[in-house]
């Protein structure tokens, strides 16, 4: 079922602004992928659009405004994620649709274009996709989070990668194959 519809029919020149609030069971299917939630307590979010006829096309701006709630990769603490994914895009009415699969080569200028049928505008797919590609990868909690504590019985020694005094006599055969290969030249 849509959540975010727009009646066409509505739409002139000067076009109009909507809001809409995100739904909590909405949010956790689109985010489910990414590890990330909404916020516990308050507001989860909101969606402002403003639509306007331009010609034959409908002229889509807005964006997408959303508190999130993420494992923080350092130290797995929660760490807020404010995610902010604003768009302009161009509609045009679709066409009749196409005969057989064709490749598709979109210029620059195509990928800020869509297309709409009918005197409905689901908005769903645009603000999904949207807030997905803003979410974090990796969210932190801050930054200077210094992360997880390593335990005392598993980290390096001080001197962990310095210079070897003398040589491991368990590799004494292999340097004396090497003075047979390789003959020192000092």
């Amino acid at each position: 079922m849509a959540t975010f519809v727009v009646n066409v029919s509505d739409l002139d020149e000067e076009g109009k602004d909507y809001t809409f609030e995100l739904p909590g069971d909405w949010l956790a299917s689109v985010l489910e992928p990414t590890g990330l939630r909404a916020r516990a307590a308050g507001p989860v979010g909101q969606v402002e659009v403003h639509l306007q006829r331009n010609g034959k096309d409908l002229l889509l701006t807005g964006g997408v405004n959303v508190a999130l709630v993420g494992a923080c990769v350092r130290c797995l603490e929660d760490a807020a994620v404010a995610v902010r994914a604003p768009w302009t895009i161009l509609l045009s009415e679709e066409k009749a649709a196409r005969r057989g699969p064709a490749p598709v080569v979109l210029s620059s200028e195509e990928l800020d274009r869509g297309t709409y049928s009918g005197d409905v505008l689901i908005l769903d797919d645009v603000v999904s996709e949207h807030l997905l590609v803003e979410c974090p990868m990796q969210p932190i909690c801050r930054d200077d989070c210094k992360g997880l504590e390593v335990p005392a019985h598993i980290r390096p020694p001080a001197d962990f990668g310095a210079e070897a005094k003398g040589v491991d006599p368990r590799l004494s055969p292999l340097l004396k194959l090497k003075d047979k290969v390789l003959p020192n030249k000092e």
